[in-house]
């Protein structure tokens, strides 16, 4: 077989420039991929946790930890953005692999394509995003692993590892590039038998020993109102802060898990008292009615309510939700968003 490695430019630069959140001009420098690739991703509204932030570039930057990174943690709660975001700040390509209970390894190596050739048209191999970032370098994102089925778990173990990557179809031994980095992300921590996520797989004790777990919840009110005055400068603070509390209201009715995180506010809150509900309102889902409000500029606020929540929601979820948006929302419904920032906004 034909074994492949390669490397790429790399340069160094202050980590102020790169992470101003948790770095001090002077304090370190850190290595970054020389030109932009095509497959980095652009989060300039992306707000870090500055302690996930720095475990993560810890993490990346030790030469002793053996173990990848698995971000868990309920749905929503910004695990796969938090990889995009990582990606972009470093000019680091992001190649997902997402996982589901039917994928197979020989389905995230190489495809065949049709290609024109002095010999007329062929076939050739093309590499899956896998074993381009296997090669080349990059950030891998495991999406999902807990769906990983026994096959797949064998053969991402040997890649935990890093092991080289063997193609058989392609007649390739691919040595894993010294800046591939592999994220994993799930939301359990592969015990299987979640009730909240029921396709979710139990995972052999080696294949989980692979990982450190880092923990990811919803984000704190403070920094939820953070990224949607990122995402609508306009939109007044305490307007933001309405959405995030009803947010939290519903988290703490629906996510067993994530209740934790949420203030017993949130929950005496809820009128709603029975069974966790199926309802995912995530920092995804309030940006999304941001967008929708912009949008829907002059319309009632409840039509792009309606529109960002009701997908995050089962059938039976949504009348309680509805019903939790008529106790504290109400003032809200019939206005427009323009009203709504008149009436939000700090009087002169």
């Amino acid at each position: 077989m034909n074994t492949q490695t390669k490397t790429s430019a790399y340069v160094k630069k202050c980590g102020s420039e790169i992470f101003p959140e948790i770095f001090k001009p002077g304090q370190i420098q850190l290595s970054i991929a020389a030109e932009r690739h095509v497959l980095c991703p652009s989060k300039p509204n992306y707000v870090f946790d500055k302690d996930k932030l720095s475990t993560a570039l810890a993490w990346m930057f030790s030469t002793s930890i053996q173990q990848q990174l698995r971000l868990w943690g309920p749905s929503g709660s910004g695990k796969t953005e938090f990889v995009y975001a990582l990606g972009d700040r470093m000019n680091m390509p992001v190649y997902p692999v997402p996982i589901h209970a039917g994928l197979l390894p020989s389905d995230v190596l190489v495809s065949k394509e049709l290609v024109s050739s002095d010999k007329g048209v062929v076939t050739k191999d093309r590499l899956l995003p896998l074993a381009q970032a296997y090669l080349n370098g990059g950030i891998v994102l495991i999406d999902e692993v807990d769906h990983a089925n026994e096959a797949m778990q064998t053969f991402l173990q040997a890649l935990l590892d890093g092991k080289p990557l063997s193609i058989p179809e392609a007649g390739l031994v691919i040595k894993k590039h010294p800046q591939c980095y592999i994220f994993a992300t799930s939301n359990t921590t592969g015990e299987g038998g979640s009730a909240q996520y029921s396709s979710t797989q139990k995972e052999n004790e080696a294949f989980r020993q692979r990982f450190s777990f880092l923990y990811f919840g919803y984000l704190s009110s403070q920094d939820e109102v953070a990224v949607l005055a990122k995402e609508w400068p306009e939109l007044p603070s305490k307007l933001s802060a309405k959405l995030v509390a009803f947010a939290n209201t519903i988290r703490a009715v629906s996510d067993e898990e994530a209740q934790d995180d949420l203030t017993a506010a949130a929950n005496a809150q809820a009128s709603y008292k029975g069974d966790p509900i199926s309802a995912k309102i995530s920092t995804r889902t309030l940006v999304a009615l941001v967008a929708w409000m912009k949008a829907r500029f002059n319309a009632p606020f409840s039509k792009s309510f309606e529109m960002a929540l009701r997908g995050a929601c089962s059938a039976e979820a949504w009348e309680v939700v509805k019903e939790e948006a008529n106790n504290s929302l109400n003032d809200l419904m019939d206005k427009s968003p323009k009203e709504l920032l008149e009436a939000f906004s700090p009087k002169r």
